[in-house]
Parts: C-alpha cells; sequence; structure tokens
C-alpha cells in the first residue's frame, strides 16, 4: 500500500518527507532506524508484517539479530504510549512478526509552524549546480550497460561534493538497472597501506547483497585466490579447501582472476564499483584499476574512482601517472567538480530555506558565502548551519528569514572551515563532543562497540547518541553498506578537525583504549585489521605491539602478492624497532622483519639484490648474539636457503645443521621440515647417501592427516620436496627402478594434497630426475603437465624453470638443438638477474653439449670452461661430475685424448667417492668408448665391465643399454647381472 503525503493515524501524523512524527504541535524524537521501521509498519496496516520482511525492508544492507528487532518495537511503543499487552497501535504476532492494528489515511502534508521549513531538508549540496556532470556520469552508464566497460574518476578539492554526487548518481540504480554496487574506501595511513583495502570492502558487499550467493559462486570459480582473503565468508573447511587450491598463486593471477569474475558476473547483472579516495589508495588496487581498464573483453561494468587532485601531486602518487596512462590511450574518463558559482550558491540557499529570488537577505548572503568559500559546497553549508545556529537566518511570520542587514551579517563569520567546525562543536552537548572526538581516533567509520569500550560506556547509550548525531544530521552518518552499529564522518575534514582538538595525552588513551578492545576480536578479524590496529597500538604508546602487528599486516600484503605493500610495512616496522631501547626481544622482532622484508624483496628482486644480501647480513648479525632456541628456526631456515641458492653449501650445510639441532628440540613439524631442507643441502654437495637417509626420514615421518597443511604456511610440501630430491639420490646411487617409484609416489602425495603449487613443485623435480636418468618420454610428460599448471596458476618462478627444463628436454632429445640453446642461454640470463648461483655449472654443461652438437665448439669450449670455474669456487661435487663428463667429451671429438682421459678419470674418481654410481657409469662408458678407439680393448672392458657388473636394477634405461652396447662390441662376455638387492629408500 503506498501513501502521498502525510499518514496519519489517531493523534499521530508521520510526514515520510521530513522523516518527523509529530503528536498535535509536538515533535515525537525517533531514531532514524525507529522512524523506518514505523513508517514500514504504517504503510502496511492490518497485515502480518513478518520479523524478516521488517528486517529486509529496514537493516537491508547489514545484519542484525532479532534482539534488536525486539528492542525496536519496545521503543516505538514508548514513543506512541502504546501497550504490548492492550495494544492500540503495534500487536506482536508470536514467532511470526507485527501487526499494525490502528487505522491509517492520508493527508495533504502540512508542516507545523514550528518545524517548516526545516534546515536541512533541502537536496545534497553536492548535486547543487551539477547537472552536466549528473549527464557525463549517466552517459557512462549508458555505455557500461551497453557491455563497453567504463573507468571514471570523480576529482575535486575537499568538501568540493565528490561523494555526494556518486551518492546521488548512484542511488535507484539497482532499481532502475538492476546494477549491484559494491563500494569501498581507501584509508589514509601511514607506514604503508593495506593491500587491496577498498576492492575487498567493495567484493564484500556484493558477496552480502540479495545476490550474494551468486557472487561467492563466481568467485569461487573464477577468483578463488579473491575468495580466501574473505575468511568471515566462509566456512573452516572452506577457507581451508580454498587455501589449498590457491598455493603459491602470483600478483598476476590475482589481477587476472579479478578481471575474469568481474566480467562474468557483469553477464548476469551490470557491476558498479566505487572506490573513493583514491589519492590514499595502497599500489594493489591501482595495480587492479590498470587491469580493469586495459582488458578489451566486453563487460557491463562501471568503476567509480574519487580523488582530489592536489594531493597527487604533492606526494607523488603513483595514481597520478596511472591517470594519465589511461586518459592519453582513451581508457578512462574524467569527471572534474569546479567550484560553485554565487548563482548556484543562492539556489542552494533557496532550496534549503525556501527563499525567494528577489529576497535581497538572502541575495546578500550568497555574496557574502561566495566570497568567504571561493564556492566550495561544504564550507558553504557550514556558514548556512553556523548562521542558523546563531540566529542571523531564523524563522518568522512562517518563513525563514535572514536577521540582520548586510554590513552585520559578516561579522563573527569565521574565515577558514575549521573554526566553523570547532563553533558547531562547542553548540552540542558535552557527551556529544566526546564522543565524536573518540569517534576520529578510530577512523572514518567506526562502531558503537569500539566506541563503547573507548569512552568506557555501554554500546546501547553510544547507538543512541549516535542515531541523534544522524537524524540531526550533524557529523555523522549512516551510510550505505555499513553493518549494524557503525557510522561515518560525513567528511574527512570533520575527522581531521575533531582529531587535532585532541591534546595528545587523551589521544593516546584513546588509541591504545581502541586497541586494546579490538585485539580480543576473533584471531582471523585481528590479522585481517593488523594495519589498523599496528597503528593504534603506535599512537597509544606502545610501539613494540604495533611492530608485532605492522609484521602481520606485512605478511598479508605477502600473502596477496602485494610487495609494495609488504616492504612499506616492514621498513615502517624497522623504523620503529630501531627507536626502542637494545634487547633481545627487540632483536627477535627485528629478525622476524628483516626476514619477511628478505623474503618480499626474493620474490621481487631475486637472490642477487643488494637489498636481499643487505637484509641477509643483518639477520646474520642479529643471530649470532641471540640464545640458541627453536624461535630462531624461521630466520636458520631462510639463511640457509639463501646461501643454498646462492651456491654457498657449505654456509648452507653449516646453518642446516643448527636448523637440525634446534628442530629435534621444537614441535615435529619443524623437524620434518630441517630433515627436508638436509635432503637437497646433501644431494647437491654429493652427499647422495646422506640425502637419501634424510628422504627416507621423511617418507616414515609424513602423515598427511597431520602434515598437510605445511605447505600452506611453509610454501614448499617438506614430503613432496624431500621426495623429489630423494628420488634423484637414488638415481644417483645406482637405483634407477627405485627412483622411479620415488618420483611416482611424490607426484601421487602431490595431487592427494590437492595444492597446485605443491603439485607443479612436485613435477618439477620429477622432470629434473628423470632428465637426470635420461628418460625424455617421461619428462616430456611430467615437464608438459608442470607447465601447463604453471601457466594456469600464474606459478611466474615455476614457469620460469621450466624454460630451462625444456631447453634440457630438447637438448637430450637432440633435436631443435638452436631452441634448446635459446632456453637453455636464457634460462642462464634469468638465473644470473635474479642471483641465483645453484646448479649454474650443471646447465651450462647442458648448454655446451648442445652447442658441440650444433656445431659451435669453440663456444661450447668457453662455457664449459665457465662451468669448471664455477664449480671450483662452489664446492658442487654434483655439478663438477657433469661439468667433468661433458668436458671429457669435447676433448674427445677435438681428439685431445689426453685431456678427455683425465676427465672422465677425475669423474669416476668422485663418483666413487660420493657412492654415485650412475654417473661412474656414464664416465666409464666414455672412458671405454675411448680406450677401444684408441685400440686398448682389454683396459675399455675393465674400466667398464666392473662398474656394470655393480648395477641390479634398471637395465632398460638408456645408460645401462649404451654400456651393454658397448660391451658387447669389445666382444667381451657381459659380466652375470647380480640378484637384486634389498630394496633402498622404500
Amino acid at each position: 500500500m503506498g501513501f502521498e503525503g502525510d499518514l496519519v493515524f489517531g493523534a499521530f501524523r508521520l510526514d515520510p518527507a521530513g522523516r518527523q512524527v509529530w503528536r498535535g504541535t509536538t515533535a515525537v524524537p525517533l531514531r532514524p532506524k525507529l522512524f523506518a521501521a514505523l513508517q514500514y509498519l504504517v504503510e502496511h496496516p492490518g497485515r502480518l508484517v513478518t520479523r524478516e520482511e521488517l528486517l529486509r525492508a529496514v537493516w537491508s544492507r547489514t545484519h542484525v539479530d532479532e534482539t534488536l528487532l525486539r528492542g525496536t518495537m519496545r521503543d516505538l511503543r514508548a514513543a506512541l504510549d502504546d501497550d504490548a499487552e492492550a495494544p492500540r497501535f503495534i500487536e506482536t504476532i508470536p514467532h511470526q512478526g507485527y501487526r499494525f492494528l490502528a487505522d491509517v489515511r492520508r493527508e495533504a502534508t502540512t508542516r507545523e509552524p514550528g518545524a517548516a521549513p526545516r534546515a536541512g531538508e533541502a537536496p545534497p549540496h553536492g548535486l547543487i549546480e551539477r547537472d552536466r556532470e549528473r549527464t557525463q556520469l549517466d552517459r557512462c552508464l549508458d555505455r557500461a550497460l551497453d557491455r563497453k566497460r567504463q573507468i571514471v574518476f570523480v576529482t575535486g578539492e575537499p568538501g568540493i561534493g565528490k561523494t555526494a554526487l556518486v551518492d546521488a548518481f548512484l542511488e535507484g540504480l539497482p532499481n532502475r538497472h538492476g546494477v549491484l554496487v559494491g563500494r569501498g574506501q581507501c584509508v589514509e595511513q601511514y607506514g604503508g597501506s593495506e593491500a587491496y583495502l577498498p576492492v575487498l570492502e567493495a567484493i564484500g558487499q556484493l558477496c552480502r547483497h540479495r545476490a550474494g550467493k551468486r557472487v561467492l559462486g563466481i568467485l569461487n570459480q573464477y577468483a578463488p585466490t579473491w575468495l580466501a582473503q574473505l575468511p568471515a565468508l566462509l566456512t573452516d573447511g572452506e577457507l581451508d579447501a580454498l587455501q589449498r587450491k590457491t598455493q603459491g598463486a602470483g600478483r598476476d593471477r590475482m589481477l587476472r582472476e579479478m578481471a575474469e569474475a568481474l566480467e562474468a558476473l557483469s553477464v548476469e547483472m551490470p557491476v558498479a564499483l566505487v572506490f573513493e579516495d583514491l589519492h590514499w589508495s595502497d599500489h594493489s588496487t591501482l595495480d587492479l584499476l590498470g587491469v580493469l581498464a586495459r582488458r578489451r573483453e566486453a563487460a557491463r561494468l562501471l568503476v567509480v574512482g574519487t580523488y582530489r587532485p592536489a594531493d597527487l601531486i604533492v606526494s607523488g602518487h603513483p595514481l597520478r601517472a596511472l591517470k594519465q596512462e589511461l586518459h592519453s590511450r582513451g581508457l578512462c574518463e574524467e569527471v572534474p567538480l569546479g567550484f560553485l558559482s554565487e548563482p548556484a550558491i543562492g539556489a542552494y540557499l533557496a532550496d534549503r530555506f525556501g527563499a525567494a529570488p528577489e529576497d535581497t537577505g538572502f541575495r546578500s548572503l550568497a555574496q557574502l558565502i561566495n566570497r568567504r568559500t571561493d564556492g566550495n559546497p561544504l564550507f558553504m553549508v557550514n556558514i548556512a548551519d553556523d548562521l542558523v545556529a546563531r540566529g542571523v537566518i531564523a524563522i518568522r511570520e512562517g518563513a525563514w528569514r535572514v536577521q540582520v542587514d548586510r554590513e552585520q551579517m559578516g561579522a563573527g563569520v569565521p574565515d577558514g572551515l575549521k573554526p566553523l567546525i570547532d563553533r558547531q562543536l562547542e553548540r552540542l552537548p558535552a557527551e556529544d563532543q566526546r564522543l565524536l572526538e573518540a569517534a576520529s581516533v578510530a577512523g572514518r567509520v567506526f562502531s558503537s562497540a569500539t566506541m563503547a569500550a573507548a569512552l568506557e560506556a555501554t554500546p546501547d547509550s553510544v547507538d543512541e547518541r549516535c542515531e541523534e548525531l544522524v537524524r540531526r544530521g550533524v557529523f555523522i552518518e549512516e551510510a550505505p553498506g555499513l553493518a549494524s552499529g557503525q557510522h561515518r564522518f560525513l567528511h574527512d575534514l570533520y575527522l581531521q578537525a575533531l582529531y587535532e582538538r585532541l591534546s595528545a595525552s587523551r589521544r593516546a588513551r584513546l588509541h591504545r583504549r581502541i586497541a586494546e578492545f579490538e585485539v580480543q576480536a576473533p584471531a582471523d578479524a585481528v590479522r585481517e585489521r593488523a594495519a589498523q590496529l599496528a597503528v593504534h597500538f603506535e599512537r597509544g604508546g606502545d610501539p613494540a605491539t604495533a611492530v608485532g602487528h605492522l609484521q602481520q599486516a606485512a605478511s598479508n600484503a605477502l600473502k596477496r602478492q602485494a610487495f609494495q605493500e609488504a616492504i612499506d610495512l616492514s621498513r615502517h616496522a624497522l623504523a620503529i624497532l630501531a627507536s626502542l631501547p637494545p634487547s633481545s626481544t627487540r632483536d627477535e622482532a627485528e629478525l622476524a622483519v628483516q626476514m619477511l622484508l628478505t623474503t618480499t624483496f626474493l620474490m621481487t628482486k631475486g637472490y642477487g639484490a643488494p637489498e636481499v644480501a643487505a637484509a641477509m647480513a643483518r639477520a646474520r648479525e642479529l643471530i649470532e648474539p641471540l640464545p640458541p632456541s627453536p624461535a630462531l628456526l624461521p630466520a636458520l631456515f631462510g639463511l640457509a636457503r639463501f646461501r643454498y641458492f646462492r651456491g654457498q653449501l657449505d654456509e648452507a650445510l653449516a646453518l642446516g645443521k643448527q636448523c637440525e639441532a634446534l628442530a629435534r628440540q621444537a614441535p615435529d613439524p619443524l623437524l620434518l621440515i630441517s630433515d627436508s631442507m638436509m635432503v637437497y643441502l646433501h644431494s647437491n654437495r654429493g652427499d647422495f647417501l646422506l640425502a637419501r637417509e634424510y628422504g627416507q626420514r621423511v617418507v616414515d615421518a609424513y602423515r598427511v592427516e597431520r602434515h598437510g597443511a605445511l605447505a600452506l604456511s611453509h610454501g614448499d610440501d617438506p614430503s613432496v620436496m624431500a621426495q623429489g630430491y630423494a628420488a634423484g639420490a637414488l638415481w644417483f646411487l645406482g637405483y634407477p627402478e627405485q627412483s622411479r617409484e620415488m618420483v611416482a609416489h611424490s607426484l601421487e602425495l602431490a595431487r592427494r594434497l590437492g595444492m597446485p603449487y605443491a603439485e607443479c613443485t612436485g613435477l618439477a623435480l620429477a622432470t629434473w630426475v628423470l632428465l637426470f636418468a635420461r628418460n625424455v618420454t617421461g619428462a616430456a610428460e611430467t615437464l608438459t603437465a608442470m607447465e601447463t599448471r604453471a601457466n594456469h596458476h600464474g606459478f611466474s618462478f615455476i614457469r620460469a624453470q621450466g624454460t630451462a627444463l625444456r631447453g634440457w628436454l630438447l637438448a637430450e632429445q637432440g633435436r631443435d638443438l638452436a631452441t634448446a640453446i635459446e632456453l637453455l642461454e636464457g634460462g642462464l640470463a634469468g638465473q644470473a638477474l635474479a642471483g641465483v648461483v645453484l646448479s649454474r655449472p650443471w646447465q651450462q654443461a647442458i648448454l655446451a653439449a648442445a652447442l658441440a652438437a650444433h656445431g659451435r665448439a669453440e663456444r661450447a669450449q668457453d662455457v664449459i670452461t665457465e662451468a669448471l670455474s664455477g664449480c671450483d669456487r662452489s664446492g658442487e661435487l654434483l655439478d663438477r661430475m657433469q661439468v667433468l663428463i661433458v668436458k671429457g667429451d669435447l676433448a674427445a671429438a677435438a681428439s685431445e685424448d689426453g685431456e678427455a682421459v683425465a676427465c672422465f678419470q677425475e669423474a669416476i674418481a668422485i663418483a666413487q667417492r660420493q657412492a654415485g654410481k650412475s654417473f661412474e657409469l656414464r664416465a666409464a662408458t666414455r672412458l671405454a668408448r675411448l680406450r677401444q678407439r684408441q685400440g686398448k680393448v682389454a683396459e675399455a672392458r675393465a674400466v667398464l665391465g666392473d662398474v656394470y657388473g655393480w648395477f641390479t636394477e634398471g637395465f632398460d634405461t638408456r645408460d645401462l643399454r649404451d654400456a651393454q652396447a658397448l660391451l658387447d662390441s669389445l666382444d667381451a662376455p657381459t659380466p652375470r647381472a647380480k640378484p637384486k638387492a634389498k630394496r633402498i629408500g622404500r
């Protein structure tokens, strides 16, 4: 049942336009939600209004419980003098809802003498003189509805009316065009912003919309990495499954996923995203804006961002460069807002106060405001409010009049906005002033519960004060999309002015109370709000606690691949730590931050970056004086891996042994991780027996149900990694069949875990082992599977590994050598830029062999000489054996038999010392072939026969088949194969 005009029931009159209830000539004070609930009941008299219906109608954008609804009905009855036991107006239908009993009639609106026309009921100031801008936004919307994506920037100085214009534009879009709207607010902070903050806020709103289930379904299908960032919308089981699914996802994948999800969603319904105050935006949000703007796929997508141009120039914010680039390519549109003209100010006064054009008092007032404000709308409104409050504008004979002459009008009007705000505050009751000042400490958006903790009051009393301020239209509002019990400041300038009023001691006290209250939230919520909590603790005089939250915020950013934010937050934490007095606690905290910063630099710049070296050096300094403790393990793990990839194997092993000793005092998972690391440390040093032993320890101790989630926090799954390297060790030791079985076992485990990143690392290791064994068919299968998954999930590091492995495979196959050489050289160049030295000589040996096969013997010789020098520096025996074999091949091809013999014999000697039977066989086959060519058949038989006779399995492998064929050609009896020995490694 719809109504126009006033709604009259009993002795009451409800004015929908003025949002006021009257009893005769007396206004009945009602908070906004109370008024909305009453209006809905009055508009549906005589029928049952269910609780669910009323909740949807009044609290449509928020989540509330029935306790609040019962309280609302209680307050309404009190305001109407109604009795729940014998109701005249509101009847409760138990377990169902409510019925409005009184007869309701419609009457033309008649404003009471003391209330009409009330100041503040005019249209928002941001819509005065904005027809051109509204038309521009409407055109952008039409293009978006026509599947032509639109990026629009609404720009202007503080108080110019950007938000008011956007609010008016968005109003009614869901009903008129079915547009799904999500809004996000950028927040001014220091020491680094929270990555994707406005995006996550906007997407969270879409998920809580009435179409939220469909939005969640699309995110799950197209953008699981983003859905994993919204734990409040998921069950624990759903979140765990998503984290497994998105483990290791890179920045490019995240950006692509969100773009594809929005495009898919826009097929079903148009989507509008609004990001306010982009001049405070984090870098990652701007990256997403750039991606959304540059994609050419059709989409019913409108993205509106607001910002202050002057702030971009002063701060050097990257939004300025992005906007210039997009504008130059025709990929965005700007809607600039200018200051109001004097006629526009006059129009505002006419709308607000019902002033006639010939009213000289209001004409003079428009001139005054124009001079004082330069046409700033927010300043204009505050001057008008101030003049009303001081009685300069007042009701006389039923109409608003300017009560003073032109000369007196400007007296007492401050020249700035801040003094006006101060004056408005001073007119409020002391408790409201204290509430607003505390709210300025909480931020642009604040909750009643937080304010209650800050003021040591009850949430109900705070909520009542907030709703009264909202009703009066001063300082705060109930904004679209805010949860129940939350409010926000009408403008940042109000927040800033209030915050500056606080003394330093009261400001710190409020920050501390807010921090201590909010840190009691559930652990997930505390982790998500780490950046804001860090601000509160630091400004509250607890910098040590602030560091912990900054570290968590940096970790959050790193998980989202938001590298610049992670760096900024980490550096801010280090700056705080530098101001704290020396202590072991301080050093441990710095160590954790240094390692986090190192990880970020490793992911963005590689192991060769000076920032990485500096952070690692500092970490080493911090560790040395600290007493041994399992708490040091993350840092020691990081240092060991750093030395390992830099090819400093002795130092890496020493650190690994420290890890092992500490891990034996620590919980089970840490020992598992330590043992896994020792597998590859020993493997690259050529200590194959120890590598196999540690690998078997991991296999024996690992249980999927107990350790399957380790990869979520440590990156790689320890058992998949250990089995991959142990499979290599088994091949080196001369057990090819057991090596193949271990590879299959590791891949099966990776598939069972359901973690794409773990599966990709398992496939990479399997390819590496199979290529060692010259199993090109198996290697081609695993490499193709790895490349497919890595490309799909955006694992850039694994894709880079795939480049070198693809080159190795082509070289091993002996075809398309030009491409193989190009890929191998590209892989080596990329690793050099990243500072990765590990296994470089091995890859150079493969490259040298490919160059020689391609007829470039001179270049091959230069590469193998460099590779041998690298082995001398690193001490990698694994690499040295391979380099010596290829160097011997090059020498034999050049008829330099003496050098070839020396290379093969040295390789055999190293392999024998390290129990590396497969390498011994490979080198012995080369040497035997050379001796055969020299006519030294008996020596050839002796060299090859003994090692071939050692093997008990793997006779179908290429190396053993080659050895068998050579022995046959030497016309000697084939040594009888030994019975299969007890299996190793299972």
